[in-house]
């Protein structure tokens, strides 16, 4: 299935998520406004703009923070992901972040598998070559990313560059 050839591209390193209200949209109009305002509008003024440390650190109305960086593609040349230590801003393990995708996607189709650690491990060890989990704490990063995507607006659209 062409999902899970995609879905093992993330890896399992960490990755940061924004988890506020803003949509997608909404971030970009404010970031293109904020870079319009600094007379931003081609790759040269942008790569200007960064200077020696290659990247802006830009707070949004909701307080958020978001990373800008040269993207590596010939249309597009910013890059924009959520700032680590920014307000709304969560981090998550790869491996974690794939097995609540996957989960969240497959749900009722491993419904019969029992409790929910038997799930958690069947979609790990079968779709995500993933070693099964022993246990789960109440911190665990798993549980907390599988909340998250069940119970926030999360928008998957790519902000990846504009």
């Amino acid at each position: 299935m062409q999902f899970f050839g995609e879905i093992n591209v993330i890896g399992n390193n960490v990755l940061d998520l924004y988890i506020g209200n803003l949509t997608s949209a909404q971030i970009i109009e404010e970031l293109t406004i904020k870079l319009e305002s600094a007379n931003i509008f081609n790759k040269e003024s942008f790569e200007l703009y960064l200077g020696n440390d290659g990247y802006k650190n830009i707070k949004l109305s909701d307080g958020s923070q978001w990373i800008l960086r040269l993207a590596n593609m010939k249309q597009k040349f910013i890059h924009v992901h959520p700032s680590r230590s920014g307000k709304f801003t969560t981090r998550i393990s790869g491996a974690a972040w794939k097995t609540a995708i996957t989960f969240i996607l497959f749900e009722k189709e491993i419904s019969n598998l029992g409790v929910l650690l038997n799930k958690v491990n069947f979609i790990r060890t079968k779709y995500l070559k993933l070693s099964p989990v022993k246990m789960f704490r109440s911190n665990s990063n798993i549980l907390k990313t599988i909340g998250l995507l069940k119970n926030n607006p999360i928008h998957f659209n790519s902000i990846e560059a504009f």
